[in-house]
């Protein structure tokens, strides 16, 4: 799955959270936010690529 942290309606954020307690398959974020804080959170929250 690909996402980005600047989505509309959810962040990248919270709809990785909602997929990691459903399935565990492989999430990418793909996103112009490249601060360490942004890509720690994302690796935090279940990312498993940045």
């Amino acid at each position: 799955i690909l996402l980005d942290i600047m989505m509309p309606s959810l962040s990248g954020i919270e709809t990785c959270s909602k997929i990691r307690d459903i399935v565990s398959c492989p999430i990418i974020f793909v996103t112009a936010k490249n601060q360490t804080l942004d890509k720690l959170l994302g690796f935090e929250i279940g990312a498993d690529d940045y």
